[in-house]
C-alpha cells in the first residue's frame, strides 16, 4: 500500500504541446486565448503549472491520507467559441 511512501518524494510532472508560461493553452477549438489555470494545492511548493514550472513534489504520506491535491480554472480571452486542451502527467515515487 501506500504506506511505505512515508518519508519518500512524490513527483509529478505536467506535460502538453500547449503548456505556456500561463498555463494549459488550446490545443483546438476557436477559443485559441483561453487558458487553463493549474495549481497544486498541498504539495511541497503550492503554486501555478506552467511552462516554468512542470514539475511539482509532494510529501509521499500524502498520497495515502489527504491524497495529491490541484486546482485548475478555466481563464477566458476574447475569442468565443470552443476550447479543448490536452494534457498529460508522469507520477515517480522516490
Amino acid at each position: 500500500g501506500c504506506q511505505g511512501l512515508d518519508g519518500k518524494t512524490i513527483t509529478i510532472s505536467w506535460a502538453s504541446s500547449a503548456l505556456n508560461a500561463t498555463g494549459f493553452g488550446a490545443t483546438s477549438g476557436a477559443a485559441t486565448d483561453a487558458v487553463v489555470l493549474v495549481n497544486s494545492v498541498n504539495a511541497k511548493k503550492p503554486g501555478a503549472v506552467n511552462a516554468n514550472t512542470s514539475t511539482v513534489e509532494f510529501e509521499g504520506a500524502k498520497l495515502a491520507t489527504e491524497g495529491l491535491k490541484f486546482n485548475a480554472a478555466l481563464k477566458g480571452g476574447t475569442n468565443e467559441g470552443d476550447f479543448k486542451s490536452v494534457a498529460s502527467f508522469a507520477v515517480a515515487y522516490k
